[in-house]
This record gives structure tokens, sequence and C-alpha cells, in this order.
């Protein structure tokens, strides 16, 4: 199913220009900015981005960034820059949700960046303390687990008592090496057994989860 999920993505991916500037439905009032991951774009959250909007949220915005290099600190600096536009337009609480690499990004931004109107994080098979699998892409050593920036991102981190943080990862996730570097210390960490690191984007399981984070959180 990975497999699978990994070739339509690259099948897919030319057209991410057309999902990023496909306009949001206005949804509940409830905003959510999404962040892919490592080597992909836009295209990789349409199905996720399609399952939230079914649920009456939104508006949903995509943040589409260039993951080569793991330029995390340039991109934390253009998502703040976004989530001031949709602040700007939609004051209610906003929700970032990020895949893979996105939640990093994600993660630096809030550390770095005042960011008003941000109340949750949610992050899909993020590498929150590394993964020994970046030693075999090219451009990922920054992943590692005791690469500066993990281990930036790891020291002294408040952001769990600041927003409202779940991390969605699976023991399957072949790209986060071992899988327990998913969890996020602090964080409500749920697991989604027999589904892949990209599958996590395709299961139904993932988009439902969130929703019922959303609905149980507190007003």
């Amino acid at each position: 199913v990975e497999c699978v999920c990994l070739g339509v993505l690259i099948v897919a991916s030319p057209f991410g220009w057309l999902v990023r500037r496909q306009a949001a439905a206005p949804g509940n009032g409830q905003p959510i900015v999404l962040a892919h991951g490592w080597g992909l774009n836009a295209v990789s959250l349409w199905l996720l981005r399609r399952r939230l909007r079914h649920a009456g949220f939104g508006p949903i915005v995509i943040f589409s960034y260039r993951t080569r290099g793991i330029e995390v600190e340039r991109a934390a600096a253009l998502l703040r820059d976004l989530l001031a536009r949709v602040h700007a337009t939609h004051p209610g609480p906003i929700t970032i949700i990020g895949h893979s690499l996105g939640g990093l990004v994600a993660r630096y931004c809030l550390r770095r960046y005042p960011v008003p109107g941000v109340r949750r994080l949610v992050t899909i098979g993020t590498p929150h303390r590394g993964t020994i699998a970046a030693r075999v892409g090219l451009g990922t050593k920054r992943l590692l687990p005791d690469a500066t920036l993990i281990v930036k991102l790891n020291t002294a981190d408040h952001l769990p008592e600041q927003f409202e943080v779940v991390s969605i990862s699976s023991p399957f996730d072949a790209l986060v090496i071992p899988h327990r570097n998913a969890d996020y210390p602090g964080a409500c960490n749920i697991e989604i057994r027999a589904v892949g690191h990209n599958a996590l984007l395709f299961s139904p399981r993932t988009a439902a989860l969130i929703v019922e984070n959303f609905a149980s959180a507190s007003p």
C-alpha cells in the first residue's frame, strides 16, 4: 500500500500547482494550514484537505515550500508570513497540520516567531527526534537524531505547554527509524498501525483522528 501511495504521489506531483491555486471553501471558520513533507508538494495533501473540508472545517490553506536542503529556517519564516495573512482575514483559532518535514517546519516557526491565532499543531509521520533513515537520503543529514537542527528543536521545548499538540505516527513508517522518534514528548501521541509514511496521508483513520481531536478540544 505504501508503494502504491508513493507511486500516486510521484505521478501526481507535476500537478501540485493546480492544488495550490484552488480556492478553499469557507467552512466553519476554523482555519487550517497544511504543510507537506520532504520531496512532496501541495498535491500530497489534496485528499486530506478534501476530507477535512467534507467534515466542515475551513478555510483550509496549503503551505507549499522548497524541501531540498532541509531549509527549515527559511520555510518557517515563510510559514509565519502565511499564518499572519490567514489570521488577518480569519481571526478564528488556527490549526497547523504538518506531514513529515512539515511538522518540523511548524515547530521551528512556533518556537522562533510570535504567531497570533495559532491554537493547535498536528503532526503526521514527523521525525520529532530525528531518523537514522536520513543517512541514506541526499541532503537529509539535518534530520539525523544527533543533527544540530533536531537537538535545537528538542532543547527546552515548551510548545506542548503553549499549544494543543497531537502527533500521529505509525510503527510501520519506514522513514522514521526508530519509530519511537515520531513521539513528541509532552504531546498527545497517537499510533496508527499497518500504515506507511506516505500512506498516512491517504488513510481515512488519519483524517478521522484529526476530526475527533477537533471535536473533543475545549471551545
